[in-house]
C-alpha cells in the first residue's frame, strides 16, 4: 500500500517490474483529480482570495439573493491564483470552482460584504 500526495491532477500507472515467477506488467492509466483550494476574505465593498491550483482555472463569484445563489461574475485565474472583486453590493457571497476534466469542483465558505 502506498500513499501519494499531489498538488495538481495526474494520470498515473502502476508498474510491476516482474520477477522469476511473473512477467512485468503495467496498469491502465488512472486519473487522479485534485480538489481546488479556495481562500476568500470579505471587506467593505470588496472580496479577495486565492485559488490553487490556478492554471487557467475558471471561477464564479456568486451572491445569495432571495434564498438562491446567483452567479454575478465569471473569470479565469492564472499564475499566483489571486483574485479580487471590487464594488460588491452588500450581501453574502461565495466563490465556486466548477469541476473540470482533471479537477474536482469546490465551493468556498461564505463571506459578508458590507
Amino acid at each position: 500500500l502506498a500513499t501519494l500526495t499531489v498538488s495538481r491532477s495526474y494520470d498515473i500507472v502502476a508498474v510491476f517490474l516482474g520477477d522469476e515467477t511473473y512477467d512485468a506488467s503495467m496498469s491502465a492509466p488512472t486519473a487522479i483529480k485534485v480538489k481546488a483550494k479556495i481562500s476568500i476574505k470579505g471587506g467593505k465593498g470588496k472580496m479577495t482570495g486565492k485559488v490553487t491550483p490556478a492554471i487557467g482555472q475558471k471561477i464564479k463569484v456568486q451572491r445569495r439573493s432571495k434564498g438562491t445563489w446567483k452567479t454575478i461574475v465569471r473569470g479565469l485565474v492564472y499564475g499566483s491564483g489571486k483574485w479580487s472583486f471590487v464594488r460588491a453590493r452588500p450581501g453574502t457571497y461565495r466563490v465556486v470552482v466548477p469541476a473540470g476534466k482533471n479537477l474536482l469542483g469546490t465551493t468556498s465558505k461564505t463571506v459578508k460584504i458590507t
